[in-house]
């Protein structure tokens, strides 16, 4: 099979995991997201270089005037990240987020480049929830299985695997 179509199937499945999120407003899954498309990666492109990684998402929303207004932080989420393609977003409900955010993947660059986690109270959430994730990714990494529901896990398989 050659290089491109692997890609090819890759984004299919990607693409109808994205479509099965949105039309069952599948949210805050990116474990069992992650894990699923982990084990189709690593069952079916072995000679692809795949890993989970944790990652943050920082957004800061300004109106036209450059005012601040909001601000939006995923401190805990994964992702898979594939040597040949770069990082792909498992889950429906962080693409949007992806579209605009600043991504992070240390607490070190995270809070070298954002003023908001010189709060201690921020930062101590922002490192907490990352030693989370990242043990979760080494243990997915590692081969453990990490599904959070198992039922869903089911159900997207049977709704993306042609």
């Amino acid at each position: 099979m050659t290089e491109n179509v692997k890609m090819f199937k890759l984004k299919m499945i990607l693409d109808a995991m994205i479509k099965y999120q949105k039309e069952n407003n599948i949210t805050r899954e990116c474990v069992t997201n992650v894990q699923f498309l982990y084990r189709i990666v690593k069952t079916n492109f072995p000679e692809l270089s795949v890993k989970v990684i944790p990652i943050i998402y920082f957004n800061d929303f300004r109106t036209k005037s450059g005012e601040f207004y909001d601000i939006k932080i995923q401190t805990g989420h994964l992702v898979l990240e594939i040597e040949e393609l770069g990082f792909l977003e498992c889950s429906y409900d962080m693409l949007d987020r992806l579209k605009t955010a600043t991504v992070y993947k240390t607490v070190k660059e995270c809070v070298e480049n954002e003023p908001f986690f010189a709060n201690k109270e921020a930062k101590k959430m922002l490192i907490e929830n990352v030693l989370y994730f990242q043990k979760v990714a080494n243990d997915m990494n590692a081969g453990e299985i990490m599904i959070n529901d198992f039922n869903y896990f089911a159900k997207l398989h049977f709704s993306c695997i042609p």
